[in-house]
């Protein structure tokens, strides 16, 4: 990803969210229940962010 990202994850409660910071201008948060890390990670690495660059 070559957007800035925090990661916030428990692995006892497999809960966690990314927060994505696009074009230092907008914060996209992806959460996830009753999930593994590597596949909350998948769904943020395969949005486009491009798009919201152009507003």
């Amino acid at each position: 990803m070559s957007n800035e990202a925090i990661v916030k994850y428990s692995a006892d409660d497999r809960n966690g969210e990314v927060m994505i910071s696009v074009a230092k201008k907008y914060l996209i948060p992806i959460t996830g229940n009753n999930i593994e890390r590597e596949e909350l990670m998948y769904f943020a690495e395969a949005i486009d962010y491009k798009w919201f660059k152009t507003f």
